[in-house]
């Protein structure tokens, strides 16, 4: 997982991203920031060239590891949130 933040709001960065990179999943997190998710590594250099050749700046370019919620929900498709209210119920 990584995550860019671009000079720009991110929906012309997603769209340069979601055609060169079809492989990974990108979204928006923030005003300014990106995050990238694909089962393979994804190198950095190419997806901020790629990004700079649009004339979009990356100011930030990092990888994150996800949290154990994100790995629990990505896992089972079960929200926290959503076991929370099933267990208050019982």
């Amino acid at each position: 997982m990584l995550e860019l933040t671009v000079s720009t709001s991110p929906e012309a960065a997603l769209e340069v991203l979601g055609r060169v990179f079809g492989e990974a999943r990108f979204s928006a997190v923030a005003d300014t920031r990106i995050r990238a998710e694909s089962v393979a590594p994804l190198p950095v250099g190419p997806l901020v060239r790629a990004l700079e050749e649009k004339g979009i700046e990356v100011t930030e370019a990092r990888r994150v590891r996800p949290t154990l919620e994100e790995v629990f929900v990505a896992t089972t498709g079960l929200e926290a949130a959503a076991l929370r209210s099933e267990k208050e119920k019982k």
